[in-house]
């Protein structure tokens, strides 16, 4: 099977599904060519950002002008069996090679709700309401992250789509706690003594890291704890979150840290004592199984998809409400039995999650749809791979 990968190659839970899908998949497919969207880093960087790619993954090179790049893409999805797109914007072109030349396509939606300036706000209503459900009407299979996504979609949209997974990043599994903290203490000029809340993630309205912040400046003036909240990322939002800092008086106390490298965020999994993630809307959370894998315990919001993919591996707090999320900080600083069990909990939770079965069910809904599609003209599909069929219908959670 021969497969045409449209997405993103870059920081952020996009790219980290991108890399790590595809890398898995080069186990099925006979070839695999990723052929990254415009939102991906810019030109020759894409190709050391994936790394080494398997012997039968091939990135087709980006081209500067995205009017060129797209007729290239289209033209060039002709010579696929199928297509898998990632965005609703950049699915229009499968749209259009599915008219000429019957090319199949899938969709997976990685859904976020919109937020940010007027600007970012237009773009999203364009993406979500206009084109998504376009897009998702000409797919020959629509595919999403979490069963959130997918009551999302039906409520909203009446799309009816498949639910796969993601896996564990596997360039942040190599957790050391004990050198971990020795290299978080170091780098940051950080006591041994003082426990550390971590976040990881975009600076984005729907992620409420201010709400974050103010439940840490409510532990940090009651609890009496020596602490520190070491905030890794960026985003549109870095202005009001810098001035969230100062009006609840952390200045001291939050380190913004921007992005970090892979191998480098691990330590600062490891190293750290709880993770916080206020996000009111994530569709899936890629950085929930990151923290799992390294056995750090979880605190996250009731919204989204959070309580379905933490499950047992930490505590969830009212969304929006500082005041039950201090609470909960203030529980895994307190009471070690709970922390621990949560600890215990971490690594079982995340071994539930693995890129080889998010794989193996991607390559048997491709398989799928090329097998309904040589039904239809009288005819069966059948490849070099035998890869046992598993349920791919509907995830009640796992």
């Amino acid at each position: 099977m021969k497969v045409a990968f449209q997405g993103t190659i870059n920081y952020g839970g996009q790219g980290t599904f991108l890399i790590e899908l595809t890398r898995a998949l080069s186990q099925n497919a006979e070839e695999l060519h990723i052929f990254p969207t415009s939102k991906s880093l810019n030109g020759e960087s894409i190709f050391s950002f994936y790394g080494k790619t398997p012997e039968n993954v091939k990135i087709v090179g980006p081209r500067k002008n995205i009017i060129s790049q797209s007729i290239r893409d289209v033209l060039a999805f002709k010579n696929y069996d199928i297509v898998h797109v990632n965005y609703a914007s950049y699915g229009l072109l499968a749209v259009v090679a599915k008219m000429l030349y019957k090319t199949p396509f899938v969709y997976t939606i990685h859904y976020s709700p919109p937020s940010g300036s007027l600007w970012t706000r237009l773009m999203y209503w364009l993406e979500l309401d206009l084109l998504l459900p376009f897009v998702a009407q000409k797919a020959d299979r629509v595919v999403t992250i979490s069963s959130y996504v997918q009551n999302l979609l039906k409520q909203k949209y009446n799309l009816e789509a498949e639910v796969v997974y993601h896996g564990i990043n596997g360039a942040v599994s190599n957790c050391d706690a004990s050198s971990s903290r020795d290299f978080i203490s170091a780098k940051y000029s950080i006591p041994n003594d003082y426990k550390l809340f971590l976040y990881v993630g975009r600076f984005h309205g729907y992620k409420d890291l201010e709400t974050a912040i103010k439940a840490f400046s409510i532990v940090l003036k009651e609890s009496g704890y020596k602490i520190k909240f070491l905030v890794v990322g960026n985003g549109e939002m870095e202005r009001s979150i810098k001035q969230e800092i100062l009006r609840n008086n952390v200045e001291d106390h939050v380190l913004l840290l921007g992005d970090i490298e892979n191998g480098e965020l691990a330590k600062h999994y490891a190293g750290s004592d709880v993770f916080v993630f206020p996000s009111i809307g994530e569709g899936f959370g890629l950085v929930f199984l990151e923290a799992m894998i390294c056995g750090l315990p979880i605190i996250a919001s009731s919204e989204g998809s959070s309580p379905e993919i933490v499950g047992d591996a930490g505590l969830i707090f009212t969304a929006k409400d500082p005041n039950d999320l201090a609470s909960k900080m203030v529980t895994l600083l307190d009471n070690q039995s709970i922390y621990s069990k949560i600890k215990e909990n971490c690594k079982k939770r995340a071994s539930l999650f693995t890129w080889e079965e998010a794989a193996n069910n991607y390559y048997n809904i491709y398989r799928g749809t090329l097998g309904d599609i040589a039904l239809d003209h009288g005819g069966t599909y059948s490849d070099h791979n035998d890869v046992t069929l598993r349920g791919t219908e509907k995830h009640e959670g796992v």
